[in-house]
């Protein structure tokens, strides 16, 4: 069987060491089960020739991304990965294979892809952003005050993607990225 990466490899590489307290959200189990499923059913069908290299490896490393942008222990990745292999293995035994999974499922990846490299960019612009504000403070005129209003910082408020309804989930997060599947609300 052909094998791309080990998920412990990759993901330790992704959170490397880490002094500072982690300000991500704990990664909410219907997200935790999707993007084991994906890592499962992109294992699955490379191994079965459906998808090629270039894709698997893009399909995975969207998946790892999606994964480090959450707070979430090795432990319970391994297990819900785990728990995917078997139902895809016990899937393929009742079909006598994958089936059209590989087809169903293709479109869903590059769904991932997209939502990682538009994460990424957002992160890039606040980053960016962030940098600008902190340069124009930089050149300020020193002043001396007793308070500082330091009750905003580092949070944001994030709306569904794709919520295009009057009354939006709006969430406020830690940081100054939204999640994966979250977008900036700015009183839209």
């Amino acid at each position: 069987m052909k094998r791309i990466y080990s998920i412990p490899v990759l993901l330790l590489s992704l959170t490397g060491c880490q002094s500072t307290q982690d300000s991500r959200q704990p990664i909410p189990e219907n997200i935790l089960q999707n993007l084991s499923t994906q890592w499962v059913v992109v294992e699955s069908c490379y191994n079965s020739g459906a998808y090629t290299v270039e894709q698997a490896v893009n399909y995975r490393d969207a998946i790892n991304y999606s994964f480090s942008t959450w707070s979430v222990e090795q432990v319970k990745i391994d297990k819900t990965v785990g728990e995917q292999r078997t139902a895809i293995n016990d899937y393929q035994s009742t079909n006598g294979g994958l089936g059209t999974t590989c087809k169903n499922w293709h479109l869903n990846m590059e769904t991932t892809v997209k939502n990682v490299n538009n994460h990424k960019h957002q992160m890039t612009v606040n980053q960016q952003r962030a940098h600008e504000i902190n340069k124009a403070k930089a050149s300020k005129p020193v002043t001396y005050s007793t308070s500082q209003d330091s009750s905003n910082n580092n949070i944001i408020q994030c709306t569904k993607l794709g919520d295009l309804s009057f009354n939006k989930n709006i969430q406020t997060f830690k940081g100054m990225v939204c999640p994966i599947g979250w977008l900036p609300y700015n009183g839209w």
